[in-house]
Parts: structure tokens; sequence; C-alpha cells
């Protein structure tokens, strides 16, 4: 009876001074009454669904913007516009864009030089970030292509040079590979983005009469989604392809060596285009 008497005392206090907006002395007879529910030897022995019932009462008051307003942060007792835990985990508002992040101190470099009229040491700095920017992009692409395919292997990395307009330019030869085999046939394979060369291959691939005067030249089908420009020589055991992913992208593949075809269909069968083009279209 008697612990009853002081919990009964303990609610009419606490009513009142929440009524009175009486918040931190409120909130502290609250933690007052946690502590007493809490310990083992409380000779009080309260209810500790009672205290839970009140911290519910406390959150759900519908002046709670008013609580916000007119106390202390460290006060606060929950958040309304905090989505739930579970949720959190199912946006990307969180996520960091680690590209950004890893360019930022070049970036403010080179504005700052800007800012102070150095224009040589900006141009320079902006070199070195294409530069590291390609080298990043390449990182990413390399991995949609085989390591090695029926003997052959990976035997360069650099850019090699080609007959893209805009190879030197910040567009281009993005990515080149070249694989090798024992009898020395090669693999040749170049990443092309926005040349101007890509259009080209587009209106002879809509134009297949402008195909058809073209030596050892037909327009073949890649994993029933792409066209190609292709051209073969068994004689000279040669096999170039130009897949056009879409107009900004094509995947150029030469081989040199290789009389059957059917060879080059399966190494490009291993290459995968759809996540280059998805990747190319961030």
């Amino acid at each position: 009876m008697k612990s009853k008497k002081v919990l009964e005392i303990f609610d009419a206090l606490f009513c009142f001074c929440y009524s009175l907006r009486m918040y931190s002395f409120s909130f502290l007879i609250f933690m007052i009454i946690m502590v007493i529910s809490t310990s083992s030897t409380s000779i009080f022995s309260i209810n500790q669904t009672w205290v839970a019932d009140k911290a519910g009462e406390l959150i759900k008051k519908e002046d709670i913007s008013y609580l916000k307003k007119s106390a202390p942060r460290d006060y606060y007792l929950i958040d309304r516009e905090v989505p739930a835990l579970k949720n959190i985990e199912d946006t990307d508002v969180y996520e960091v864009n680690p590209s950004f992040n890893e360019y930022s101190e070049e970036l403010d470099v080179i504005k700052q030089d800007i800012r102070e009229s150095r224009y040589s040491s900006a141009l320079s700095a902006l070199d070195l970030l294409i530069e590291k920017i390609r080298t990043n992009q390449r990182s990413v692409i390399e991995k949609y292509f085989p390591a090695e395919f029926n003997g052959f292997e990976i035997w360069d990395y650099s850019m090699r040079l080609g007959e893209f307009a805009s190879q030197e330019d910040n567009y281009g030869v993005l990515f080149s590979r070249r694989y090798k085999n024992s009898q020395d046939h090669v693999i040749d394979i170049n990443v092309v983005f926005s040349d101007p060369s890509i259009l080209e291959y587009v209106n002879l691939i809509k134009n297949p009469k402008l195909v058809n005067r073209l030596e050892n030249t037909e327009i073949a089908k890649i994993k029933n989604k792409y066209y190609a420009l292709e051209k073969y020589s068994e004689e000279e055991m040669y096999c170039e392809k130009n897949i056009v992913v879409n107009n900004d992208l094509l995947l150029n593949v030469v081989a040199n060596g290789i009389r059957d075809k059917a060879v080059i269909d399966v190494f490009i069968s291993l290459i995968q285009i759809e996540k280059i083009e998805k990747y190319m279209a961030k």
C-alpha cells in the first residue's frame, strides 16, 4: 500500500510539471522514477511497466513540436522526422559518392589556382586529374573482359593508338587491351566512346546496300541485341568486328592469325557488353 501511495504521488507530480510546460523538471522526475524502479534494493518496488507507459505518453504528446522549440536539444526524447531504423538501409540518401570524394582534393587545387590567376598551374593540375579519371575508368572497364581465353593471355595493358579521331582528346579510346597466344596470334580490343567514327558505323548498319559494296564485309548480330560491322578474310586470317553498343559507345575487336571466325565469336560472348554500356551511361 505504501508503494502504491508513493506511485500516485509521483504520477501526480509528473503530470503537474508537464501541464505547466516544466519539461526540464518533468524529465528529471522521470529519470528519478527510472532509477528507483530499476534498483534491486528499492523499498518501493515500483512497476516498471508504468514507467514505460509514462515514457510513451511523453513521446506521444501532440505538442512535441513545442517541446523541441522551447527546450535544449539534449532534452529531446524523439525526433519524429528521423525515419525508422529499418528504412535507413533501404534508402540511398546516406550513401556517399566515393568518386567525388576521390577527386575533390584535386578540384579544390584547380579552383584555388584559378582564383589566384595561376592558370598554367591549373591546366597542369587539370591534365593530371583527367589522367587519374581515365585510369580509374580503365580499372573498372577491364573487369568486364576475360582475364584469359583459350590459350590467349593479356599481353599489353597500355593504350594503343588506333584510327579513332579523338584518341588524344578527352574521349575516343577509353580502354585498350591485347591478348596473345604462344603462336603469336593476337586479339586486340578497344572501347571507344563519343568518337565521330561511331556514327559512320551506325549509318552503314542502317544502310545495308552500302555494306554490300564493301569487300569481305557484312552486318552481324551480337548477343541477339547489338549490331556489328564485320570484316573477315579467311585467307589473311583476319577478323574485325565493330560492335555498335549505342550512338556513343563502340567496341572494336580485331583478330590476327586466327582462321576460324567462330573463335572470335566465343571470345566476344565472354565480354560483358551490357555492364560496359551501363557503366558508361552513368
